[in-house]
């Protein structure tokens, strides 16, 4: 029942995070590097979590794996993955997107300097969370939550390269 409201307020940890670097822009230059390293390191945890979660390792991880190499779109992902949670899954899930959204707003916000761009990338990941959430929850499909798993985990190995 709570599911749609849990999966919005997941996503409003990158709005967190635009505006907590507003409040800390000293801190902005010399954290860079361990808010992209925390970034990343969530990444990782999610794609692990889920396989632990599920304790299935599928073929769908594979085709996850490519197109997280493809399409680096970490917030489809996270959308695709959200409402396939079971409940007691959902809000560690849900977390973990909100967490990961403080450093990912954080790094928008001080690389993007042009507000007009920090709004269209949060436009941009909001759509592609909301629209994967929506398609994802429609075709219920719960393999879908380890192909977002193998995305996640190769959007990790991309950060890191």
């Amino acid at each position: 029942m709570l599911t749609p409201f849990v999966i919005a307020l997941s996503f409003l940890g990158i709005l967190a995070g635009v505006i907590i670097s507003k409040f800390t822009k000293e801190e902005l230059k010399p954290g860079k590097k361990w808010f992209s390293m925390l970034e990343n390191c969530l990444m990782l945890a999610i794609g692990i979590v889920i396989i632990f979660y599920t304790q299935e390792f599928s073929l769908f991880f594979m085709p996850g794996l490519v197109a997280g190499f493809f399409f680096r779109r970490v917030y489809f992902y996270l959308g695709m993955a959200l409402p396939l949670a079971s409940e007691s899954f959902l809000v560690a899930l849900a977390s973990l997107t909100f967490i990961i959204g403080l450093p990912k707003g954080t790094l928008l916000a001080s690389e993007l300097k042009n507000k007009d761009k920090i709004k269209k990338e949060i436009f941009m990941s909001g759509v592609f969370f909301f629209a994967a959430a929506i398609a994802s929850y429609l075709i219920g499909y719960e393999p879908l939550l380890i192909f977002a798993s193998g995305a996640l985990v190769m959007s990790w190995f991309v950060a890191k390269a």
